[in-house]
């Protein structure tokens, strides 16, 4: 039902703007839901500046200024401090040995 929704909501949107359909289209492709307005809103404003970075580093490749092109993912609606957290944060546990481990000893 909520699929059914967003995309009736991006129906009617599109007639309107295209950075409103592009988040609408994002957020069906990726079923992204956000609890609040509020919050809609913060991602959408993310969202546009994925986007804009995108389409800039694109225009850049037509231009022969850059060798590859580059698209938006699911993550399109997170802050970069959010992606480092998420995803560059990794720290392996420390792990207690007792034992030392295989030795190999030439012959």
């Amino acid at each position: 039902m909520k699929r059914l929704i967003l995309l009736l909501a991006a129906v009617a949107v599109s007639h309107c703007d295209p950075l409103q359909e592009a988040w609408m289209t994002f957020k069906i492709q990726f079923n992204k839901n956000y609890d609040t307005i509020a919050e809609d809103e913060i991602r959408f404003k993310i969202f546009v500046e994925s986007k804009t970075y995108v389409d800039y580093h694109n225009t850049r490749f037509l231009d022969g200024k850059e060798t590859y092109t580059m698209e938006l993912n699911e993550l399109a609606d997170l802050t970069d401090e959010e992606f480092r957290e998420r995803y560059l944060g990794f720290e392996a546990p420390c792990v207690d040995r007792e034992d030392p481990g295989t030795i190999i000893h030439n012959p």
